[in-house]
């Protein structure tokens, strides 16, 4: 799966599934634990960090925004909406 996506065609974005360190959805916050990771926006955008070209944070994780951009070259993307917002479309990312 990683080498499909580093040989895509066109940008990917990722979608933080944490928000303020809990999980929107399922167990990804405990998967990160348990893996000795970071269970915050931060945390999932370093993991995410060699394949996307931006990553889309809540508002509620603001404040990791800086780091968030720090981690990819200087085109990096980073935005912040209401990630666990149901209905939001790829063209509403900004």
């Amino acid at each position: 799966m990683r080498e499909l996506i580093r040989r895509r065609g066109a940008p990917v974005v990722a979608v933080t599934p944490v928000v303020g360190g809990k999980a929107l959805k399922g167990s990804a916050g405990k998967m990160m634990r348990e893996l000795g990771r970071e269970p915050s926006a931060l945390g999932a955008a370093t993991e995410y960090r060699q394949f996307a070209d931006g990553f889309v944070i809540d508002r509620e994780d603001l404040a990791l925004g800086e780091g968030v951009r720090s981690l990819r070259h200087a085109g990096a993307r980073c935005t912040h909406r209401h990630a666990a917002h149901r209905g939001l479309r790829p063209w509403q990312l900004g």
